[in-house]
């Protein structure tokens, strides 16, 4: 992971997820804890982004963020991803349900980061 983002410009603070995906594409806790292993199937999401060059972002809102975000991991490599913005998650969530998926991470497009703030569902 280091590696793929060491061409990020100093000051650069992203927010995201570590995954590891088994051998069947699926998410998977126990290929994260054994990824020495599954060096493969390792991600990274990346899907904030809270300073850039050294400037603050987290009093704009997140679609803000996102767009520069985008601009900032143009510089990354694999396996560095910025995944796909949903208007409509409702099938997202139906679907990682019925496939067992232990959950999905998710933000308002409008949000303001609020460091150690974790919101419960809704």
């Amino acid at each position: 992971m280091a590696t793929a983002c060491a061409d990020l410009p100093d000051g650069t603070v992203l927010d995201g997820e570590i995954i590891a995906l088994d051998e069947n594409g699926q998410p998977s806790f126990n290929a994260l804890r054994n990824r020495r292993f599954h060096t493969k199937g390792i991600q990274f999401y990346a899907f904030d982004l809270l300073t850039y060059e050294g400037r603050s972002l987290l009093r704009l809102p997140l679609e803000q963020r996102r767009k520069w975000l985008a601009i900032a991991l143009e510089r990354a490599t694999n396996p560095v991803e910025l995944p796909e913005t949903l208007e409509r998650p409702d099938a997202l969530v139906r679907g990682a349900q019925q496939a067992g998926l232990e959950g999905i991470v998710a933000k308002r497009c409008h949000s303001r980061y609020e460091p150690a703030k974790r919101r419960g569902k809704g």
